[in-house]
């Protein structure tokens, strides 16, 4: 059985996910949609005589099983009841030795569509309806409860799935999870029980990425591949985004070879875009063509002091502090082993970060996060951060300088992708706030030793990052090659 499973596709381009799957080589036997804004798969909110799920669905041998979220109405139920497009909710799917059920909406009190728990047991009892021969297949806009279900916007990093959901999956025959609805767990996998449970939920900002999952089962194993889907190539350059991409498209303009090719005062003309953002633009383009990087303005820091925190989900305390002093090649970090010692921590940062007032913090967020929750704690604790003064956040000015071809400014792509190596590739900002609980709990000192090299890497990266752009010429192409040797 060959399934292709997607889920909360708010900003993504559907035409593009279309395009996507008819050029796979192996065709899907199923499509499963987790939920959430299916109404973009019609024509408007109300008018559904167009179905995209209709058009995904020729692309697959038994069509699309899906479930609305807990942001949908149940008006937009009527899009998932089309030519090969099945509501699994009020429609269970044998297919083969196969049984596939649903269970639309959420628990809680956040959206449109919500269900008890009790409301949920009866329901999926319906659906399996004593059937105990078929391996089941769940599609759940709602994670199982403990499974791949931390709530960061609505739920502060707590559980947020359905307790009901999951010990469904415990107590019968059920293989496969597809859910979503937690966006930040989303492109994840994770085993309960016999069943492997799938979030395959998009982020819903604008350029961000579609997640997508190709299961294979046979009679004995399932394989599993979760990757991300670019699906306009015009929002593979950075700064374009969705809105840009559909001005442009409108515009005649549907490839980044065309963007390149095309007069800036024809593409001004015709889209009103600023010239100084079609120049960039298409810069950005020639590099992702050409596989180059480019460095259009030099970096010139003097004996700068690189800086990362760490802090929990809601950004209430500081757990860590690390900072690479440049002038004299130290590393320093300030720990937390209590959650009562942040004020220490900001202390002793404060103490040391004094002597050398003549140097700058540099940061790399976008957003000053550093700077701000610095500020924002010290000043919480009635502290002198006097010193906090020069603290500059360089993403914008990498962003501004370097042209690569790569969609991302993320610290983690952004080092990757210059060589640098980290210790702990596999932990990241969402992740670190729940393991340093882990260590609170546990007082296990290779969990703190875990994060502490996390955070190292973090403060390398942003000063390995900068010594591969001060020994790059300004305005001269570098092939991937020539500059990994840099």
């Amino acid at each position: 059985m060959k399934i292709f499973a997607f889920s909360d596709w708010r900003v993504q381009s559907i035409s593009g996910l279309i395009d996507y799957v008819k050029s796979l080589e192996h065709k899907p036997d199923v499509i499963l949609y987790g939920g959430d804004d299916v109404n973009r798969f019609g024509s408007s909110l109300r008018d559904f005589s167009e179905n995209k799920f209709e058009e995904l669905a020729k692309c697959s041998k038994y069509g699309v099983f899906g479930v609305i979220g807990n942001d949908c109405s149940k008006e937009h139920k009527k899009i998932l009841n089309g030519k090969k497009v099945f509501d699994l909710h009020d429609s269970p799917q044998k297919i083969e030795d196969y049984l596939f059920v649903g269970v639309e909406g959420a628990v809680g009190d956040i959206g449109i569509t919500l269900y008890s728990e009790e409301e949920i047991k009866m329901h999926l009892k319906n659906q399996l309806g004593g059937e105990k021969r078929h391996k089941v297949i769940l599609v759940s806009h709602c994670p199982p409860y403990g499974v791949l279900d931390r709530g960061l916007r609505f739920g502060n990093g707590e559980s947020i799935g359905s307790k009901t959901i999951k010990k469904f999956i415990e107590d019968n025959n059920v293989l496969l999870n597809i859910c979503g609805h937690c966006h930040s767990m989303g492109g994840r996998s994770q085993k309960l029980s016999d069943c492997n449970v799938i979030n395959i939920a998009s982020h819903d900002h604008m350029g961000a990425k579609g997640r997508i999952a190709s299961i294979d089962i046979d009679e004995e194993n399932t394989h599993i591949n979760i990757s991300e889907l670019m699906l306009s190539k015009l929002e593979e350059i950075y700064g374009i985004g969705y809105s840009y991409s559909k001005v442009l498209e409108k515009s005649g303009i549907t490839t980044i070879q065309e963007l390149v090719s095309k007069n800036q005062e024809e593409i001004f003309f015709s889209t009103k875009i600023p010239l100084k953002l079609i120049n960039k633009w298409q810069i950005r383009a020639r590099s992702l063509l050409n596989e180059e990087t480019i460095l259009l303005n030099n970096i010139n820091l003097n004996k700068p002091i690189f800086i990362d925190i760490e802090t929990d989900h809601t950004q209430s305390y500081i757990w860590m502090i690390g900072i690479f002093n440049s002038s004299n090649n130290e590393f320093k970090q300030f720990t937390a082993h209590k959650k009562i010692e942040e004020k220490k921590i900001l202390i002793e940062f404060l103490d040391h970060i004094s002597k050398s007032q003549d140097q700058i913090l540099y940061c790399y967020s976008g957003t000053d996060f550093d700077k701000r929750v610095l500020i924002d704690r010290i000043t919480k604790h009635n502290l002198d951060g006097s010193s906090l003064v020069n603290f500059n956040d360089l993403l914008y000015q990498i962003r501004n300088s370097l042209i690569l071809p790569i969609s991302s400014y993320k610290l983690k792509e952004l080092a990757n992708f210059l060589g640098f190596q980290w210790k702990h590739q596999d932990i990241n900002g969402f992740d670190a706030p729940f393991i340093y609980n882990e260590y609170i709990k546990s007082k296990n000192k290779e969990v703190i030793k875990k994060l502490q090299e996390y955070n190292k890497d973090d403060v390398f990266a942003l000063q390995h990052i900068i010594h591969k752009i001060q020994k790059m010429q300004k305005e001269k192409p570098y092939p991937i090659e020539e500059l990994q040797k840099l």
